[in-house]
C-alpha cells in the first residue's frame, strides 16, 4: 500500500477525497542484475523453497526462515 499526500505552495494539504475510486498509477524503477533476477521475483523458488540455496555477495549461506 503507498499512502501519500499532496499540497498547495503555500503548504495547505490538498483534500482528495475528490479522488477515491480513481486508479493511480506508479512505478519505482530499480536496477537489477540480470543474475539476481530471481530475488525480485516473490514467485521464484528463492522464497518459496525454504532450503533454497543461495550465498550472498560475502559468501555467506543464506536461509529463508
Amino acid at each position: 500500500m503507498i499512502e501519500y499526500s499532496l499540497f498547495k505552495q503555500n503548504g495547505q494539504k490538498i483534500n482528495l477525497d475528490l479522488c477515491n475510486g480513481i486508479p493511480v498509477s506508479y512505478s519505482n524503477p530499480a536496477s537489477i542484475k540480470d543474475n539476481k533476477e530471481f530475488m525480485y521475483n516473490p514467485k521464484s523458488e528463492f522464497y518459496q523453497d525454504k532450503c533454497s540455496p543461495y550465498k550472498s555477495d560475502y559468501g555467506t549461506d543464506i536461509t529463508i526462515l
